[in-house]
């Protein structure tokens, strides 16, 4: 049985289960990206920096829940749920966040190695942690009502195709800002996204409460 297994037990079988897909994101992240931004910035030196910080946008945060977006899936959808019974809400977040925070450290790490073309390098990792935290949220939130990971990776995807043509500072949703970070531009564009992200999972983990509660006194 599967709760009788180890940790690390758990976690290859979740890694089974969504067969492949864990992998996109480390090809993606750790060889695809570092390497196009490495040669661009070759061939076009300074001229091509926004872009490489956009291309960095568009992938790290997406692909920093990827995982737990399909791990989540299981917990969540109604085919498999009544399976993990025995897997409290609690010990559910958690094997998300797991998931999702091993990526995020990937992707911070990945993110240093670009010292050679990103000036403002510590303000740019805080942007990024910011989004990828705030993507967290929004998926597990998304997770929620669809209960379904592909439309959940397709509402993310179209989130941040909309932050790559559309920016604006004055609106912190539109996240996308390629000017040196100061205190004030985190604290009125990037920290209200970790404070969202803190709303939406706290409003998921709610609402599953709320749900046990109910089924638990139309018991008989």
């Amino acid at each position: 049985m599967l709760y009788r297994k180890s940790e690390l037990k758990k976690h290859k079988y979740f890694l089974k289960s969504i067969h492949g897909l864990w992998i996109l994101p480390i090809v993606i992240i750790n060889l695809i990206v570092p390497l196009f931004n490495f040669f661009i910035y070759k061939l076009n030196n300074n001229d091509m920096v926004i872009d490489i910080e956009k291309i960095i946008f568009f992938f790290f945060p997406m692909f920093s829940v990827w995982t737990g977006v399909f791990v989540a899936e299981i917990f969540f959808s109604d085919k498999t749920k009544d399976v993990f019974f025995f897997y409290g809400n609690k010990k559910r977040f958690e094997t998300t966040i797991v998931y999702f925070l091993c990526s995020l450290i990937n992707a911070l790490a990945v993110i240093l190695l670009h010292f050679y073309c990103i000036d403002d390098l510590i303000g740019f990792l805080f942007k990024i942690l910011s989004v990828a935290v705030f993507y967290y949220g929004l998926s597990m939130l998304i997770m929620f009502f669809s209960k379904s990971a592909p439309i959940t990776i397709m509402v993310l995807l179209l989130y941040d195709l909309i932050n790559t043509f559309v920016s604006s500072s004055k609106v912190f949703l539109l996240y996308e800002n390629f000017e040196i970070l100061t205190l004030k531009m985190f604290l009125t564009n990037y920290f209200p996204l970790i404070f969202v992200a803190v709303v939406f999972i706290s409003i998921v983990f709610k609402g599953n409460i709320c749900k046990i509660k109910k089924s638990t006194i139309g018991t008989p």
